[in-house]
């Protein structure tokens, strides 16, 4: 059996298989089409549920706990079913608050059938008895008209359907009722963008690195068959890996590139490297090539002199290559790095981080195997050592001065030359992959530590400016929903005529009726009803017409003046005064149309910005300001007038400071690192972070050698390349219960600590989900 598994052909036609498996994966993974039979079965069983609870519901005498009783809180969770009580058209019980329907019930057309209500599509039984109503909804597919990453238009994840399918009242797949009344009909989304990136599908990309790993074993194992091909074996490999990678760009494979993996959003610093998928499979095919070139090395002259300064070279190139690889993985992406907060990192993290150290230990291997095979040939060890020295601190001085790398990120090959500079024994063999493990686990931490707070500084920077704006997505949201009630009212309407005689009890009523709750943050100030012929006295008394005066303030102070907007405007003024200028449209008994400006000026600065991701489309959504991460304070004129976080903030603002032409100074003081916009004359905006201390280096760097450490035993396991190659002896039985109480140990850490965090976030988000849902 081994022998067959180990069999040239045996990998040629695992390595195919998978490939035909990721090639046709669009209908072997493929959710979007769902059983339409059992979906309706499914639909039905919920409706006979539905139907008997309604029925226990009219046989109860007492209902005082009806809505605490544990049974349909679980149906509503398990299956989308919600129950509710109508006595004389008023909502008396429930078991759902998040639904919303008239208490006459005009949205219902007969005892049994298919609405859409606010929120959602359902399907619903009545039942009545005596003076009440019994009404039963059955969830069929959420439908908000904001969607973000808490509202999702999905159907009850006990249907098992995919969001793709669409629900409609044309031909389709019929869906009926259990007595066979048609209810409505499922197809597939036309709408759905191909080229949007999907959820990661983790078997696909297993399945490409399965099936590329066993064919070029294949090549291997059979050119080193065939004796005319036997010496250019490697190079042939090399040279199938190479080919393979450039033909990869042009996505072979849909399934695989469509996932979100190899999305340019995630990261992507150039045309080689549009995506952090491409990375990972860029990084492990050059790890193949180093190790295949190991084996092609062995066939060149070791006593071609020119050769040698060629690949020192190349070698040399190597290290500016990986930093600037670095410093764009960290700068042109959005994934967290900051390797203190373990639970804040994902797989994109871990992959990353993986994808550099993999590429250290590489360039490590493959100095080592230039070194072990021209050293004491064309020259003596302590020429060639010098060699490398000189032409790699060439390098490294370029790369500082010209190219503005960080030397640190750079220096590190000085070390690992120095290191395979000595005489090997068994003894010196350890403590050089030790001290190999610590060079690169130093060098990783303090770049992603360093790179890390450089990306961090030019975030704060956006996000000081973006607290000097102010402005408020949640009331520009609620205002939607309040402008056709101004617009509507009797009182607003009928007070037309004679508003400039009676203008401050209209007024006044117009800002208690409207503008509390949230709008209680606000000065309001009402400007007054106008029509297209007013005018209106601005400063020094001065007479102007009434609309181009309001039109040209919208133009020169509004936030964004390619999304006017004619309802409401965010205006920010040059003397750094922010408000918002509404204008609604009022038609008067006599149909004559009116505009009513009105005013809202903010009378503190807002801390968050309500809860945006919970009211606003997620395209819409600025991420607030995590108070946990960072301080701020606002200054108007010098003077504080708002501050957030755990940093205390003085009164007044220091006038020592010596802004930069973009309005910025950057300073540290009592244990935090600030940032100070001065966005006009007389607003300040502080923005703070806690000081990277020594326990945060020590943290992270004892993370990245433990990282380090499991790739380096890996590669050792498998390829046995020095330094490297660690063999683990089992010819005793003592050796054994060792290693398994280790490795017991070990998975033991990983998957407690993976189950803790899982369980954590869940948690989270579940309690996150409850009180929304409230």
């Amino acid at each position: 059996m081994k022998r067959i598994l180990q069999h040239p052909f045996t990998h040629l036609v695992i390595g195919i298989i998978s490939f035909l498996l990721l090639y046709f994966s669009a209908s072997f993974f493929n959710t979007t089409s769902p059983n339409y039979a059992q979906f309706n079965s499914s639909l039905n069983e919920k409706e006979t549920i539905a139907e008997s609870s309604l029925n226990e519901l009219m046989s109860f005498e007492g209902l005082n706990n009806f809505s605490f009783i544990n049974k349909y809180a679980q149906l509503n969770k398990e299956k989308g079913l919600s129950f509710y009580i109508l006595e004389n058209n008023e909502l008396i019980y429930w078991t759902n608050r998040s639904t919303s329907f008239s208490p006459s019930l005009k949205e219902f057309t007969g005892e049994n059938g298919f609405v859409e209500l606010k929120n959602g599509w359902y399907q619903y039984l009545i039942k009545k008895n005596n003076r009440k109503t019994y009404l039963a909804l059955i969830l069929v597919k959420h439908n908000y008209t904001i969607k973000n990453k808490y509202l999702k238009n999905s159907f009850h994840h006990s249907y098992g359907v995919n969001d793709a399918v669409e629900i409609t009242t044309k031909k389709g797949n019929e869906i009926y009722g259990k007595n066979g009344e048609h209810l409505f009909s499922l197809t597939q989304s036309s709408s759905v963008n191909s080229q949007s990136k999907t959820n990661n599908n983790w078997i696909l990309i297993f399945l490409f690195f399965v099936g590329f790993f066993l064919i070029v074993s294949f090549i291997s194992k059979q050119t080193r068959k065939i004796t005319s091909l036997r010496n250019y074996s490697p190079i042939i490999v090399i040279v199938f890996i190479s080919l393979s990678r450039l033909l990869l760009y042009i996505h072979p494979f849909s399934s695989l590139f469509e996932q979100e993996l190899f999305s340019p959003t995630i990261f992507a610093q150039s045309a080689f490297l549009p995506s952090l998928g491409d990375l990972i499979i860029s990084t492990i095919l050059f790890a193949l090539v180093i190790y295949y070139l190991s084996r092609a090395i062995q066939k060149i002259n070791p006593n071609n002199k020119s050769i040698i300064f060629v690949i020192v070279i190349a070698c040399s190139l190597f290290p500016l290559i990986l930093a600037n690889l670095l410093e764009g993985l960290i700068t042109n992406s959005k994934i967290n790095f900051d390797i203190n907060y373990l639970l804040d990192l994902n797989a994109y993290s871990f992959s990353g981080i993986g994808a550099i150290t993999l590429l250290f230990i590489t360039l490590i291997l493959f100095i080592k195997i230039i070194i072990n095979h021209f050293l004491d040939k064309a020259f003596k060890r302590n020429q060639l050592i010098t060699i490398f020295w000189v032409i790699n601190l060439l390098s490294i001085i370029i790369g500082h001065f010209f190219m503005g790398l960080s030397a640190f990120l750079t220096s590190w090959i000085l070390l690992v030359i120095l290191a395979f500079s000595f005489k090997t024994n068994s003894k010196i063999s350890f403590y050089r992959s030790v001290f190999l493990v610590l060079v690169v686990s130093l060098t990783t931490s303090y770049g992603f530590i360093h790179l890390g707070k450089l990306k961090e500084e030019v975030n704060k920077e956006f996000i000081a400016k973006k607290l000097a704006k102010e402005r408020d997505p949640v009331a520009e949201y609620l205002f939607k929903d309040l402008q056709q009630k101004i617009e509507a009212d009797s009182l607003v309407k009928s007070n037309i005529p004679d508003y400039w005689e009676d203008k401050d009890n209209v007024d006044k009523y117009i800002v208690d009726r409207f503008f509390g709750g949230y709008y209680s943050k606000y000065d309001v100030s009402v400007f007054g009803y106008f029509n297209g012929h007013d005018s209106i006295y601005i400063k020094n008394d001065q007479l102007v017409h009434c609309f181009s005066f309001f039109e040209n303030k919208i133009e020169q102070e509004t936030d964004d003046p390619f999304r006017i907007n004619e309802s409401l405007n965010f205006l920010y003024s040059t003397e750094g005064v922010s408000s918002y200028l509404a204008k609604l449209i009022i038609n008067s008994s006599d149909t004559t149309e009116w505009s009513l400006f009105i005013e809202l000026f903010p009378k503190v600065f807002s801390k968050t910005e309500g809860y945006p991701e919970l009211l606003l489309n997620k395209k819409d959504v600025i991420s607030p300001i995590n108070t946990n991460t960072y301080s701020f304070a606002k200054y108007k004129k010098g003077k504080l007038i708002d501050n957030g976080g755990k940093f205390n903030y003085s009164i007044e603002l220091s006038t020592q400071h010596r802004f930069n032409d973009d309005g910025f100074f950057k300073t540290t003081y009592g244990d935090a690192y600030h940032v100070i916009y001065q966005s006009d004359k007389n607003t300040s905006i502080i923005l703070s972070s806690p000081q990277k201390t020594i326990f945060n280096y020590i943290t992270a760097f004892s993370y990245f050698f433990i990282i380090t450490s499991i790739i380096v035993l890996v590669i050792g396991l498998f390829f046995r390349i020095s330094p490297f190659n660690w063999q683990i002896a089992l010819t005793d039985f003592s050796t054994k219960i060792q290693l398994f109480i280790i490795a017991s140990i070990f998975l033991s850490f990983i998957l407690f600590s993976w189950g803790t965090s899982y369980y954590i976030k869940k948690q989270y988000l579940e309690k996150n989900k409850t009180q929304l849902a409230e």
